[in-house]
């Protein structure tokens, strides 16, 4: 954190494991100043996707002595994913209240004072849904037979019994559902001057990483990390470079088909022949798989035509059908 500070601009996104976190949601959430972003996806809403509405607001954290600005971000869907948590925090704080009441508290005591003392340290525990409350109750056993008329019946022993009273906090339920959905993303990008951004950039910058993130994650996959071994740095740091390449390699390819789209306005043949404005070079994977280049002397010719769709995806590179029987340029 200190490193990236020093000059070097960042946007991330701030774990909730963090105090300050809490804080700035907490804080932003009380103000009620959340400016409205509206929908950043490039992509066109489905009734299967509806389309995710942001707000966003602007704040300050301080970690390890140095000073960052905060954007606290509302998501739709984040919020309905987080709605479903709401429903089934309170319900399991419910059940454990429960069971540490059973566990800290006699079904009845000798002494009224005992009874209280257990009663106050149950309630005293953390409960962050629900508001902890208690009565005592005195509980007689009668001497045996029948009184005389006009006397009292003869109580031979008192016990006192702790009943529980667990209700609902409900300005507790209210503020969750009200940070439901939020997060902070951390930067030093400046607000003004030069490489400023504000809030909905600074968002937008966030959201464009998910592409090299889910990159990265193969290469970090346990089948993929697991299956090799070499023996000295030199040949890691030769293998790390050839695969930065290749997923560079990699998002170029996604990024013209996609402009490809962009600019001609119209689908490209993806899975199962069914038309996308989404595609990945992974389909290019299952588009030339059965690819066969046959070499006569000098001359290269395919075993069997291009298909159109083959075609049309080269087309989409900005390729020609030639690319795969012309002889290689030298130097």
């Amino acid at each position: 954190m200190e490193r990236l500070s020093l000059g070097q601009l960042f946007v991330t996104r701030l774990p909730a494991v963090y105090a300050e976190c809490g804080r700035v949601i907490s804080e932003t959430v009380t103000a009620d100043r959340r400016q409205e972003l509206g929908q950043l996806a490039r992509t066109k809403p489905t009734a299967n996707r509806p389309a995710t509405l942001y707000r966003a607001a602007e704040s300050t954290v301080t970690l390890y002595g140095n000073e960052y600005r905060a954007v606290v971000v509302h998501s739709g869907a984040h919020d309905k994913r987080r709605q479903k948590k709401i429903d089934r925090e309170p319900a399991r704080e419910k059940t454990e209240l429960d069971k540490s009441f059973k566990q800290q508290c006699m079904s009845e005591y000798a002494c009224e004072a005992d009874a209280r003392a257990a009663a106050q340290r149950w309630a005293a525990q953390p409960a962050r849904y629900h508001e902890l409350a208690w009565e005592i109750e005195p509980h007689c056993t009668y001497a045996r037979g029948r009184p005389k008329n006009g006397e009292p019946r003869k109580v031979t022993r008192v016990q006192y019994r702790v009943r529980s009273r667990i209700e609902p906090s409900a300005s507790a339920l209210e503020r969750m559902k009200k940070e439901a959905g939020c997060f902070v993303l951390l930067t030093n990008v400046p607000r003004e001057g030069e490489g400023a951004a504000d809030a909905k950039e600074i968002l937008s910058l966030y959201k464009e990483q998910h592409g090299v993130e889910q990159n990265f994650s193969f290469l970090k996959a346990p089948a993929v990390v697991n299956a090799i071994f070499l023996k000295t740095e030199e040949r890691i740091e030769a293998l790390g470079l050839i695969l930065l390449i290749s997923l560079l390699i990699w998002r170029l390819i996604e990024r013209k088909l996609r402009k490809h789209v962009e600019d001609t306005d119209r689908p490209i043949t993806g899975w199962d022949n069914k038309p996308t404005t989404s595609p990945t070079a992974l389909m290019i994977t299952s588009k030339f798989k059965d690819i066969t280049m046959i070499r006569i002397g000098p001359v290269r010719r395919l075993n069997r035509p291009l298909k159109p769709v083959q075609l049309e995806w080269l087309h989409a590179l900005g390729l020609k059908p030639d690319i795969f029987t012309a002889e290689p340029r030298a130097g």
